[in-house]
């Protein structure tokens, strides 16, 4: 995951090869964490990866990670992907949050409203 930090936007191919493959251990990288415990897809979702050039390839490598909350913000992918979406405001792509959230809509949770 560290090298997902390092990388930039022009080079998203080359981190979903790296993703894709396989750890000493026989598990895929999309599942390991960086030293911060954030998993690849909370960076790419944080970095700002749009659903086109890869996030679909790296939640299905890592579908689980829908349900884990980033270390460092406390929000799950899904919120990443829209809160830099809204804040980049160019070219906003909202895809990704979307196809998280329909892949998992729990991760919403169930809000009781209070009247």
């Amino acid at each position: 995951a560290a090298r997902l930090q390092s990388m930039d936007e022009g080079n998203w191919g080359g981190i979903i090869e790296w993703l894709l493959d396989k750890d000493r251990n026989g598990h895929l990288c999309a599942h390991s964490v960086d030293v911060d415990h954030r998993l690849p897809l909370h960076i790419a979702a944080a970095y700002g990866m749009k659903w086109s050039d890869g996030m679909d390839i790296i939640l299905k490598a890592n579908v689980s990670g829908l349900e884990e909350k980033d270390k460092i913000t406390g929000l799950y992918p899904f919120m990443l992907a829209a809160a830099r979406s809204s804040c980049s405001g160019e070219g906003s792509d909202l895809d990704a949050a979307y196809e998280m959230l329909r892949m998992n809509p729990t991760t919403i949770g169930e809000r009781r409203l209070r009247f």
